[in-house]
């Protein structure tokens, strides 16, 4: 859980409005090496394309 909470603070998460839509635009701040964190990211990103489709 405290590896979550870590790749979750290393995310930046924005939303945006583009032609009329909101956006959700996610930055991977993690260091490309730390592959644990990184795949995280990875599934967390996945859930949050899913829930924005």
């Amino acid at each position: 859980m405290n590896m979550f909470i870590d790749a979750l603070k290393l995310i930046t998460i924005t939303t945006k409005t583009v032609n009329g839509k909101v956006v959700i635009e996610i930055k991977n701040n993690l260091d490309p090496e730390h592959k644990e964190l990184n795949k995280i990211y990875s599934g967390f990103q996945y859930v949050v394309d899913g829930v924005s489709l």
